[in-house]
């Protein structure tokens, strides 16, 4: 006899918790229950279920942090999250969906919806595990997810890279030194490898190195990351079968096109990502707070703004420096940013022409503030 499948079900609700349960079961699923987002991560980490069903809404922890956490930790990272809610807000959805979520349920849902998408996330975990072919969710046919080994040991820069390859579609595996890549490299069989060059323990070429001696690696792709731009750098990726790409301000586009192609992935416009959450259920996005972006080095005219802008509604985060505020432009998509002139690194005009020079950020209207005093002509 064949053992049942289990499903954590994580909701406050605890109506909501019975009639799933009391539905799952006579399909044949295992049930746990968690009634807060803390004790569902604890029982996800525990009893190992083969899918999670999750709420957003809850007391103490929320979904979306429960999800990170489950993301984050080896033993409950691929397990395939399902959520289920009534909070259908636009930043909500793409946030869950950048986090790994399989899809994005509306409450009420129906049951054979549910279901459906339950065993569609099931059969995704399995054929992650044996190969390449298509997944039929609904009517939609959907490849499996892609994975990148990131590493690079500066968090303020791999964080956000993460997020851009996820708003993607592609699943990312951060290291932060290259003892963690050769570790992990052996443990998730990344489709691809990005590395640094500047990391402790080991650096990307030596790893690089490695992985092309190895004949379980040495077929995947692997692209070197870095700030260095000295013609020895570039030959030594070259002789290593390593594509090099210059970690400049401008880098996104060309390591957008590379590992796009590199995965058969296709490079889509924000507005039409993340397919799956649209599959079961089209609901109208409910209208999201305003999201301003202030870039200036002098914290006491940041605080001065925030408090201002927040108090008349908006939604407001901030960044030091010119280069803080693209990384924050590429990830958070603000509805405006307000920067100032003068920074250490580089100027808000010179800002500006990376911003507009980029498809993802050049429709955001950008005031620049400045204490000097402008001659006209």
């Amino acid at each position: 006899m064949s053992e049942r499948l289990s499903i954590l079900l994580v909701d406050d609700d605890h109506d909501i918790v019975r009639a799933l349960g009391i539905r799952l079961k006579a399909a044949g699923y295992d049930i746990t229950a968690a009634y807060d987002g803390l004790t569902g991560l604890a029982a996800a980490q525990t009893n190992q279920p083969n899918a999670i069903i999750l709420d957003i809404r809850m007391p103490g922890m929320d979904g979306l942090t429960v999800l990170a956490r489950l993301r984050e930790q080896d033993c409950t990272r691929r397990i395939p999250v399902l959520i289920l809610t009534a909070n259908v807000v636009e930043a909500v959805r793409s946030k869950a969906m950048g986090l790994g979520a399989y899809c994005f349920l509306k409450k009420p849902c129906d049951p054979s919806d549910l279901l459906n998408a339950i065993q569609g996330a099931m059969s995704q975990t399995d054929q992650n595990t044996s190969g390449d072919a298509p997944i039929t969710l609904g009517k939609l046919q959907m490849q499996p997810q892609k994975t990148i080994l990131l590493a690079d040991d500066n968090q303020d820069f791999l964080l956000p890279l993460r997020r851009r390859f996820q708003d993607l579609g592609i699943r990312v595996i951060c290291a932060r030194d290259g003892l963690d890549v050769l570790m992990l490299v052996t443990t998730e069989a990344p489709d691809l490898i990005i590395l640094d060059i500047g990391m402790p323990s080991a650096d990307g070429l030596k790893i690089c190195e490695k992985l092309s001696q190895n004949v379980s690696t040495s077929a995947i792709p692997v692209i070197i990351l870095t700030g260095r731009s000295d013609e020895e750098t570039r030959q030594r990726c070259k002789a290593l079968g390593a594509r090099y790409i210059h970690k400049n301000l401008m880098y996104w586009n060309d390591l957008k096109t590379v590992v796009c192609d590199y995965l058969n992935v296709e490079a889509v416009p924000a507005d039409q990502r993340n397919l799956r959450r649209e599959v079961f259920q089209q609901v109208p996005a409910e209208p999201s707070v305003p999201k301003i972006l202030v870039i200036d080095d002098d914290p006491h005219i940041t605080q001065a703004l925030m408090i201002r802008l927040n108090a008349l509604g908006f939604d407001v985060i901030r960044a030091p420096d010119a280069m803080g505020g693209t990384y924050l432009a590429w990830t958070e998509s603000p509805d405006l940013i307000i920067t100032d002139q003068n920074m250490p690194g580089m100027s808000g005009e010179n800002l500006m022409v990376i911003l507009k020079s980029d498809e993802e950020t050049k429709k955001i209207p950008v005031i620049v503030i400045t204490g000097q005093t402008v001659n006209g002509s």
